[in-house]
């Protein structure tokens, strides 16, 4: 692995990087996992503690899950009032 693909990955942390990503449809840990998703007219949220696994699987174990929990709250909001772009 180069010097700039390590930058500033934790201890523990995985080597393959992990990205959020957003789509009208939800929000989703690539590759394919669902943290907000929408199902017809109604949006389920993932569970906070598997959220915590995961991103204690995907980034280390001291990454802090609050923020995204608040953002994750917010994206399922949107979603649900059909504001996607805010999402």
């Amino acid at each position: 692995m180069t010097e700039a693909l390590s930058a500033g990955r934790r201890l523990g942390a995985p080597a393959r990087p992990r990205a959020i990503v957003a789509t009208t449809d939800g929000v989703y840990l690539w590759p394919c996992i669902p943290l907000v998703r929408r199902q017809g007219s109604w949006v389920e949220l993932i569970d906070f503690n598997q959220l915590g696994h995961l991103l204690g699987q995907f980034y280390g174990p001291q990454t802090i899950s609050w923020p995204i929990v608040r953002a994750l709250r917010d994206a399922a909001r949107h979603l649900g009032h059909g504001a996607a772009d805010k999402a």
